[in-house]
């Protein structure tokens, strides 16, 4: 899209004070669409330049924020590179694993969740964000800096290989590909990565593009809280920005030789091919149990869940969820609808073999 395009979709869209501060943005340097990169520093392209092809030939996953992370058992991914986004952090709870790499592009999501990223940021091997957002917003000014944080030059569009020039293409999983291109990493699977949105009813919605969340409801991620009450976002544009970016994608990293396939459970994404996330790992289902009570209780042992908790409850509808109940076995299918409903209560951990498993938030065996 040309820039004059872009601008004129800036000011529609969010106002003449973005604008504003996109254009000021620019005349300070801190975003070049050019063939040079505007932020950059010597510093800043070595750093970048250690990262490229360092994990030449290793599979690595994008993990996206949808609803079907809730049925997808993400405790398979222990020894596997990982890349999360935004408030993924939700999800720690459930798992027996830390994301190797961390990413937030987004200015408004940036700006407002900034203590909970500064909190958790050194926790990850690496943390990409730009240093200034196409739209004038200087990331430097909310989110520390540190020695596993890396600084990309965003661009609006583009899917780069000249890494820390990256282009945004409305949605974060087009800036990761990118990132995990530039590695080496190949196959790159996408789990998450749903793409079917749903219209948040109850959000306050400033414009066009900028909403406010009132209450913990939020229909498009694996937790109603993600973009829960007082939470600000951006309403995605799938169709305008987000396909069609992911085309791009999928055509560049088809002309590097780099495969990408989508891992997800369900979701409308189909621009990548599919492949069954169970059939990426080579485990026993014993082995699988055990890596699923390691994020739930390291010193539980059991053939099986009912074997592991004892005295967990079974139950087949969700019209008997027993709220007090310190353990609860459901079904996977019954899960996916119990969990944006008892997520303040219990934590929940699975699938594994059609089943998930609710632990008390404050029961005797809370998840450490």
């Amino acid at each position: 899209m040309p820039r004059f395009a872009r601008l004129l979709n800036v000011l529609r869209d969010d106002g003449f004070l973005a604008l504003a501060r996109q254009l000021l943005g620019r005349l300070g340097g801190g975003s070049n669409p050019g063939n040079k990169v505007g932020s950059t520093n010597l510093a800043k392209l070595e750093r970048w330049r250690a990262l490229k092809d360092l994990y030449k030939g290793e599979r690595a996953f994008l993990v996206g924020n949808g609803p079907s992370l809730n049925i997808t058992p993400l405790h398979l991914l222990q020894d596997e590179f990982t890349l999360c986004f935004n408030r993924f952090n939700l999800m720690f709870e459930r798992l027996n694993w830390m994301p190797d790499m961390y990413m937030c592009v987004d200015e408004r999501v940036a700006e407002d969740m900034a203590p909970e990223i500064n909190a958790f940021v050194n926790r990850f091997r690496y943390a990409v964000f730009p240093d200034v957002h196409p739209g004038g917003v200087d990331f430097r000014e909310f989110i520390g800096d540190g020695e596993n944080v890396f600084w990309l030059s965003l661009d609006w569009g583009g899917f780069y290989q000249d890494l820390p020039r990256c282009g945004l293409g409305g949605t974060v999983a087009n800036v990761g590909l990118q990132v995990l291109s530039f590695m080496g990493f190949s196959p790159i699977y996408l789990v998450g990565v749903d793409m079917d949105y749903k219209d948040h009813e109850t959000a306050l919605k400033e414009d066009q593009r900028n909403w406010t969340s009132v209450r913990d409801d939020d229909p498009n991620h694996f937790d109603p809280r993600y973009f829960g009450t007082g939470r600000k976002y951006h309403y995605p544009r799938v169709v305008e920005n987000m396909l069609p970016s992911l085309e791009r994608a999928k055509d560049i990293t088809d002309s590097l030789g780099i495969q990408v396939l989508n891992a997800g459970v369900g979701g409308l994404l189909e621009t990548f091919p599919r492949v069954e996330f169970s059939s990426l790992f080579s485990l026993s289902y014993e082995e699988e149990l055990r890596l699923l009570l390691d994020a739930v209780d390291p010193n539980a042992h059991g053939s099986s869940l009912e074997e592991a908790f004892p005295n967990a409850r079974r139950i087949e509808t969700s019209s008997v969820w027993p709220l007090e109940a310190p353990v609860v076995i459901a079904g996977s299918q019954l899960a996916e609808q119990l969990i944006p409903k008892v997520i303040f209560t219990h934590i929940p951990y699975g699938p594994i073999n059609d089943r998930h498993l609710f632990i008390k938030r404050d029961g005797p065996n809370a998840a450490r």
